[in-house]
């Protein structure tokens, strides 16, 4: 990952809500009022943004969670699909969302509704194959942000929500112009800050800025904008688990064979894979890279294979 500004300009920037920081001024070649036709994209699924305001501590988080489903039939079906897919290993048949939650627990349920949702607006856009490297890399990430929150034995909330969102600043500047979004996609680069000036270029942001604007406006927790905007800095202890964690994630991701774009200087294999998980934590045998590939294929099985494609396109 690029290593950004230095540190302590990293900490004066971090203490600001992203949401309330001005846009940045498109440079010169950039696609002209590039926010302003952020802003007009289409949202998520409502009700996958309702989940973000529920805490998982609330006393009526299960109720609050079936409310949402009860408002969104489809959703709930989707979900439902995907609770029923072989990588659950759930026996019995889940019949319900209430149900659902007790066997996957309200963060992975919340996990799921997000993944289901960005799939289906990856869709909607007849865009699939031309962001499949990107749904890869997206869903690798927040599969392994999740496995390094299990190593780390503490609670982490919206963990998988954020390394699943770290990159939808790539799906917006796509489209905003497909065509132009299709020479990043199709480009090799020497390095990441070789990419994101192509991106500053094209579009005059770069598709970190241009995700947390639209996170902003979309109403994502602050934190969650900070993961969209800062995933390619170097991080600091300071920053916070979750913050950290989706940084270390989408490096991972690209040691284990799922890059965002392609690179001449990633390294693939085990021992990238060592060298990019903090020190703390590379004993941990939930971090293996044969256990993390796993997990990341299995869950692009039950996406792409476990009923949810076919129960859209039939």
């Amino acid at each position: 990952m690029d290593s950004g500004p230095p540190v302590s300009e990293k900490r004066s920037t971090l203490q600001s809500p992203l949401i309330h920081e001005p846009a940045p001024v498109p440079q010169f070649g950039g696609e002209p009022n590039v926010f302003n036709r952020l802003s007009r994209l289409p949202p998520l699924r409502p009700s996958t943004l309702k989940l973000l305001s529920i805490s998982a501590e609330s006393d009526s988080a299960i109720a609050d969670f079936e409310g949402v489903f009860k408002s969104d039939p489809v959703l709930a079906t989707d979900l439902l699909i995907l609770a029923n897919s072989p990588v659950f290993g759930v026996r019995a048949t889940v019949q319900s969302i209430r149900h659902a939650i007790a066997l996957l627990g309200l963060e992975r349920i919340r996990s799921l509704a997000f993944a289901v949702a960005v799939k289906g607006y990856i869709r909607t856009g007849q865009w699939g194959d031309a962001l499949q490297v990107s749904w890869r890399h997206s869903i690798a990430t927040a599969v392994i942000a999740e496995a390094l929150g299990a190593a780390e034995d503490t609670s982490v909330p919206l963990l998988y929500t954020a390394g699943l969102m770290h990159d939808v600043g790539r799906l917006a500047l796509f489209q905003v112009s497909a065509e132009k979004y299709g020479q990043v996609l199709s480009t090799g680069f020497a390095n990441i800050q070789e990419y994101l000036n192509l991106e500053k270029l094209l579009f005059g942001c770069a598709h970190d800025d241009a995700g947390a604007f639209l996170a902003g406006t979309w109403g994502f927790p602050t934190a969650l904008c900070d993961c969209v905007r800062f995933h390619h800095w170097d991080v600091a202890v300071h920053a916070g688990q979750l913050f950290e964690l989706v940084g270390v994630a989408c490096n991972l991701a690209d040691c284990l064979g799922f890059p965002e774009v392609k690179r001449a200087d990633l390294i693939e294999g085990p021992e990238a894979v060592l060298a990019a998980i903090p020190a703390r934590l590379r004993n941990s045998s939930l971090l293996l890279p044969e256990v993390l590939q796993a997990k990341i294929d299995r869950q692009l099985e039950t996406f792409h294979d476990g009923g949810l494609v076919r129960s859209r396109a039939g």
